[in-house]
């Protein structure tokens, strides 16, 4: 079975647990700027392994390429699968950095006004001694590593947080061990059930302390004894200009591991709004040679390459038939979709009233006219104010609420779109047929 990328994660729209509300080693940990989150497991099932064997077979030009760029994307419970004309959008030997650790190269890149595809290689200078590891980027399969699956430890010192009324303190440093709420120190418990069963949101355990309800999952060595040095990659564009703050806005990277010992890693975002002819970029690698957890001692090197916009996109407006009213609380005002070689971006301006039991909102699905359904990934939310929409005006032309994201493209434009909306723990509140009104 192959492995749930972080393009998977951000197609998962299920219930929160239960136990979320008490989950604050977010809050409470300081964390040195960092942005990804690590990835967890979710089973697939055989339809939906078979759906992506298909449409995989539609993509044999690109991924008969030596390296793929798009695999990323293609290798995804809901793949969004590049147009074979994409491979002419693919710019090669972008740039080339070395450290006394390793070296970086840029193998391919590509650009399509919207969003960025990046494929680089690491090379570990001694890779019988050592092996590059990034728990973000990569999976730890058991047969390979030691990994760790518990409580997670809280760290020294004092972290404090207002995620309860008056406010939680935890101290742990100096031999001294305490928790507070709202000022008052509250006795720790000994083992996690009863920490659980005080409703305690940290516990004791062989004289360390841990969060309740937050586990950890970390690799602590390796089985073939190579030492383990952890990396990172960062990519962001080069610019002052605002709408290029966002280019990463849905980021993904992905990691792999070959049998020489180098690592593919696989960088993937998208905007907001369309971006310039080009864009120049910034590579970021760093290097912690005492493990992923020690940034004590960083090696950081920087590579800038630019990136042109490789076609001009092709834009396509849809409007909902009758009022474009789902249920009684929903109303989608348009669909504005620019298709690219890459992937298309899809923006949906709609109205919609909140319900009581409906505490995430909802979310648009698209289908064609067949009735099948367009996979998406990496889309987000925003209302009229987020956008700097204020006047009346803006929100009785485009509505309240808008979707974003990226979905598969078309060599042919659909003449229409099915929208399905869901109330984001699934149910299924109704469809919207809208229909294409102006040329490409």
């Amino acid at each position: 079975m192959r492995r749930v990328t972080q393009r998977d994660l951000r197609n998962l729209y299920e219930p929160a647990p239960d136990e979320l509300y008490a989950n604050i080693h977010a809050a409470l940990t300081p964390l040195p700027n960092r942005r990804r989150r690590k990835k967890v497991k979710k089973k697939i099932s055989v339809g939906f392994i078979l759906a992506a064997a298909l449409l995989a077979l539609s993509a044999a030009a690109i991924a008969a390429t030596k390296l793929n760029l798009f695999s990323g994307m293609t290798n995804s419970v809901r793949p969004i699968v590049p147009l074979e004309s994409a491979e002419k959008l693919i710019e090669t030997n972008l740039g080339r950095m070395e450290n006394e650790w390793a070296t970086m190269t840029v193998e391919q890149a590509a650009y399509d006004g919207q969003g960025v595809n990046v494929l680089a290689r690491i090379r570990p200078k001694e890779p019988e001694a050592y092996a590059l590891f990034n728990s973000w980027m990569m999976d730890f399969p058991e047969d390979e590593y030691d990994v760790y699956w518990g409580p997670d430890e809280v760290p020294s010192g004092t972290q404090e947080s207002n995620i309860i009324e008056g406010g939680v303190k935890i101290v742990n440093e100096g031999g001294v061990q305490a928790y507070y709420e709202a000022g008052e120190e509250i006795p720790i418990p000994e083992g996690r059930e009863a920490a659980m069963a005080a409703s305690c949101l940290v516990f004791r355990e062989n004289g360390k302390l841990y969060y309740t309800y937050q586990d950890a999952i970390r690799v602590t060595g390796r089985k073939d004894g190579k030492r383990i040095v952890g990396f990172d990659v960062d990519l962001r564009a080069v610019s002052d200009d605002p709408a290029l703050d966002d280019l990463f806005l849905s980021m993904g990277s992905e990691a792999q591991e070959q049998s020489d010992g180098s690592l593919l890693v696989w960088l993937d975002g998208i905007a907001e709004q369309p971006l310039p002819e080009e864009v120049e970029l910034k590579l970021t690698f760093r290097v912690w040679p005492n493990g992923e957890e020690d940034w004590s001692d960083e090696v950081l090197d920087e590579l800038t390459f630019t990136l042109t916009k490789g076609e001009d996109e092709r834009v396509a407006r849809y409007v909902p038939e009758n009022s474009g009213a789902i249920d009684d609380h929903v109303r989608v005002r348009e669909v504005n979709i620019r298709y690219t070689a890459v992937r298309a971006y899809f923006t949906i301006d709609y109205d919609y009233e909140a319900r009581e039991d409906e505490l995430m909102g909802i979310h648009f699905y698209p289908y064609d006219a067949e009735g099948n359904l367009i996979h998406t990934s990496g889309g987000w939310t925003t209302d009229s104010a987020e956008r700097g929409d204020f006047s009346s005006e803006d929100v009785e032309k485009l509505g309240f609420w808008r979707q974003q994201g990226e979905m598969q493209s078309f060599d042919e434009i659909p003449d229409a779109i099915v929208l399905e909306a869901n109330v984001v723990d699934g149910e299924l509140l109704g469809q919207c047929v809208c229909r294409r009104v102006d040329a490409e």
